[in-house]
């Protein structure tokens, strides 16, 4: 790739655009799952057996281990490189204080089906549980991270993550998210 197009791509991502969610409709047994905007990137909260569960990607170095330097900023905005899945256990949904103490902007609730909610869980959670062998705590993040197999980059981001987790529950999304601009849609 040459450079004028990386610039032009960054600039894109960095001027983002409003992610569209709509919620899917006739729900047979409803949950909530939460989309929680941190600025720059997104996580998501859903309900499991066990409580609450917050999942968030990244890069493996900036996020999961702290090295937020330039070059570790570049590598990770401009090559794939290792991602990780967050994973942090929640007593109570996140808009009941204090279930979570990290910052975010803004926090949206979208209404799912239970069934795809729980199957999501199952998957993220036998994800985590694979990989445990390498797990690292971020305490800023309060999140236990795992190696994801996915690779990290400008074009598959946590905001994207989160987009595509949201499908899977059968929410539309207007757009792959470049930055955290989340806005949830009625039917």
């Amino acid at each position: 790739m040459n450079f004028p197009i990386v610039l032009a791509l960054t600039a894109l991502a960095l001027v983002g655009c409003t992610a569209n969610v709509t919620p899917p409709s006739g729900l047979i047994s409803p949950v909530s799952v939460y989309v929680l905007d941190h600025g720059r990137h997104s996580s998501l909260v859903v309900p499991g057996d066990s409580g609450w569960s917050r999942y968030a990607y990244g890069d493996w170095q900036w996020y999961a281990e702290g090295q937020t330097g330039l070059v570790q900023g570049a590598a990770a905005l401009f090559w794939p490189t290792q991602a990780g899945l967050g994973r942090q256990q929640l007593a109570q949904p996140p808009d009941q204080a204090p279930a979570l103490t990290v910052g975010f902007e803004s926090l949206h609730e979208i209404r799912v089906e239970a069934a795809q909610a729980a199957a999501l869980v199952e998957r993220l959670d036998a994800l985590h549980d694979r990989k445990a062998a390498r797990r690292h705590i971020n305490h800023t993040y309060q999140l236990e991270f795992v190696e994801h197999p996915e690779h990290y980059w400008m074009f598959s981001q946590s905001n994207n993550m989160v987009a595509k987790w949201l499908r899977e529950m059968d929410c539309e999304i207007n757009r792959g998210p470049l930055r955290a601009h989340w806005q949830v849609k009625d039917r």
